[in-house]
C-alpha cells in the first residue's frame, strides 16, 4: 500500500510512492516496515525535492516587500509571515509524503524558529551591505543565508526518515 490516497490520487495520476519505490513506512507505525537503504534514500530525495520546490516558492515567488522589510524587527508581522509561508509549504510536502501528524507539527515548529531567527540575523547584521556598493559581500552574505536554509531542510529530511 502506498502513502497516496484520497485526494493526493486525483492530483498525482499515478501512485508516487509505488513509482519511487517506497513502501509505507510513514503510514505504518508499527516499525515493521523495510528500512532498505534504497527506500530510505527515495524517501530522503522525495523530501528535499520537496523542501526545495517549497524554498523557491516560498523565499522568492511568495515574498513581498512588506515581508522583506519586516525580517529585521522582531516588532514587525512581516517576517513571522514569511517564516509562515515557509512552515505551509513544509506541511504540503509533509502531507503528501505522509509524515506522521505529530512529527510534521514538532518539525514545522523547529522550522519556523529556525527560518525567522536565519531571517532576522541576516537582515540585523547584514542591513548596511548594498549589492551596488559592496557586492561581494552582499552575496556571500546571501549565500550563507541559503546555505544555512538548505541544512535546516537537510535536518529535517533526516529527523523525518529517522523518527518515521
Amino acid at each position: 500500500m502506498g502513502l497516496q490516497s484520497g485526494w493526493q490520487s486525483k492530483i498525482f495520476p499515478i501512485d508516487l510512492p509505488k513509482f519511487w519505490a517506497i513502501e509505507s513506512r510513514a503510514a505504518n507505525l508499527s516499525g515493521t516496515a523495510p528500512r532498505d537503504g534504497k527506500t530510505l534514500a527515495n524517501y530522503a530525495l522525495l523530501l528535499m525535492l520537496g523542501f526545495e520546490i517549497k524554498h523557491y516558492f516560498a523565499d522568492y515567488a511568495l515574498q513581498f516587500q512588506w515581508m522583506i522589510g519586516g525580517k529585521g524587527n522582531f516588532a514587525r508581522i512581516g517576517g513571522y509571515a514569511h517564516a509562515g509561508v515557509h512552515v505551509l509549504g513544509t506541511l504540503a510536502v509533509f502531507a503528501l509524503l505522509g509524515v506522521a501528524a505529530g512529527l510534521a507539527a514538532t518539525l514545522i515548529v523547529f522550522e519556523f524558529v529556525v527560518h525567522y531567527l536565519l531571517d532576522f540575523s541576516k537582515a540585523h547584521f547584514g542591513d548596511h551591505i548594498s549589492a551596488a556598493e559592496q557586492p561581494r559581500m552582499f552575496w556571500a552574505l546571501n549565500g550563507l543565508d541559503q546555505f544555512f536554509h538548505h541544512l535546516t531542510y537537510v535536518a529535517l529530511a533526516y529527523l523525518v526518515v529517522q523518527f518515521t
